[in-house]
């Protein structure tokens, strides 16, 4: 864990002295089947752009949850935009780290390409994840699990047009700040936020998610609601 917020804090200062920066706070609550009651997560991010690049890093933090990660999760990624036949598209390499437990880890990364219709946004990809268990719970040899070529989708709608203080939308996604979901079980997302000047926004996310599609009988799995401020130096 010391490690994680070593790379965090040197990513933090070392790109923000020659970069335009925006830091954001988060609060998250939510419940799943499996979470054994309410949870509650703080999450703090950083955000920089710089010769036309755009790096994004953040911090998880349990509050209340089974167990009570100091560090329950780390994300990494850049993204750029760039042109084609006079359409805008944008790359974005990822990586995250969720320590779930002292028995379970999980990394995650591949690569988003997104483009954008009017108020409708897409972005498609492809990402590998790797479970790790500890030594309790199997031999060495066994100890890695692998999924490639997970296919990662973000479909979003915006209501109101950029140029309004406020931001309403609508997604299907199964991806997430510190969390990849399988293709199968999509999340529905409904977001918010607010400017409240040029520097401060405030922003809200509530998510449900499924324990599946493609079935005649699909399972409530969780929801989930979080809200913070961004603040941009």
């Amino acid at each position: 864990m010391r490690k994680l917020f070593c790379i965090f804090v040197f990513t933090v200062f070392a790109v923000s002295s020659n970069a335009q920066t925006k830091l954001s706070f988060q609060t998250e609550v939510g419940h799943t089947n499996v979470s054994e009651g309410m949870f509650l997560k703080t999450a703090l991010g950083a955000s920089y752009e710089i010769k036309g690049f755009e790096i994004e890093t953040a911090l998880e933090s349990d509050v209340i949850s089974e167990e009570q990660k100091l560090i329950s999760g780390w994300n990494l990624s850049v993204l750029k935009e760039f042109e084609i036949a006079e359409r805008e598209f944008s790359v974005k390499p990822y990586f995250i780290y969720s320590p779930f437990s002292d028995l379970l880890s999980e990394t995650n990364w591949g690569l988003l390409l997104g483009t954008a219709f009017n108020k409708f946004s897409v972005s498609l990809g492809t990402g590998f994840r790797t479970m790790t268990y500890s030594d309790e719970v199997t031999p060495d040899e066994n100890r890695r699990l692998h999924e490639n070529f997970i296919l990662l989708y973000n479909l979003k709608y915006s209501f109101l047009n950029e140029d309004s203080k406020w931001k309403l939308q609508a997604a299907v996604t199964n991806t997430d700040h510190f969390l990849i979901h399988q293709a199968t079980n999509p999340v529905l997302s409904i977001s918010g936020a607010y400017q409240l000047n040029e520097s401060l926004a405030l922003f809200s996310e509530f998510r449900y998610k499924t324990a599946g599609m493609m079935n005649m009988h699909v399972n409530y799995f969780g929801t989930l609601l979080r809200a913070g401020i961004a603040w941009e130096l």
